[in-house]
């Protein structure tokens, strides 16, 4: 009995913590990817004005992507650590397209609450779904967001921009991540 009650102790303070950690980490990948569509410059200036501290973390790269700029950043919101990093380059084999990376990785969030606040804010299903990664590809429709379907990827580029945002759960950490290709 014992058992029993310390295990909903434990859940109790942990389910809120990490619905904390959660809406912690998609509010500062919607204000800081999500709103600048990713467009580095945009970045930079949101994740200052968020006082976002400079940090070490290696910037990836995408394979085929010359990348021009990137930056790195961290921030501590109650218990969680939340990493930055994004990049920006042009990709010969997307015809010139550039490319602009935004990221936010998160030691605390939820996926599946992660992955519902990222739906409800789009506005669009998801394109696949796991249990540890989920995929949106969508673009601006000038008032919101529309779904890009297959097939759609080339269109999206060259009008608004093609956005291939990821949820994923890899190692312990929650990572949110946008790619925008626009030509």
């Amino acid at each position: 009995m014992k058992t029993l009650y310390l295990a909903a102790v434990l859940a109790a303070v942990a389910g809120p913590a990490l619905a904390g950690s959660s809406e912690d980490a998609f509010q500062s990948f919607r204000s800081i990817c999500g709103v600048t569509a990713a467009e580095f410059p945009d970045v930079v200036k949101a994740a200052d004005a968020a006082s976002w501290k400079t940090d070490t973390q290696e910037v990836s790269s995408m394979d085929g992507v010359a990348i021009s700029d990137k930056l790195s950043r961290k921030k501590t919101m109650g218990d969680a650590t939340l990493t930055l990093t994004a990049s920006h380059g042009v990709a010969a084999k997307f015809g010139n397209a550039g490319v602009s990376i935004c990221t936010i990785t998160s030691n605390k969030a939820e996926i599946s609450s992660v992955v519902s606040q990222v739906q409800t804010w789009l506005g669009v299903a998801p394109h696949d779904a796991s249990p540890m990664k989920t995929g949106f590809h969508y673009t601006s429709n000038g008032t919101g967001f529309a779904a890009v379907p297959d097939g759609g990827f080339d269109g999206a580029a060259t009008g608004g921009g093609m956005m291939l945002l990821t949820v994923r759960n890899a190692g312990g950490k929650l990572t949110i991540e946008v790619i925008k290709l626009k030509k």
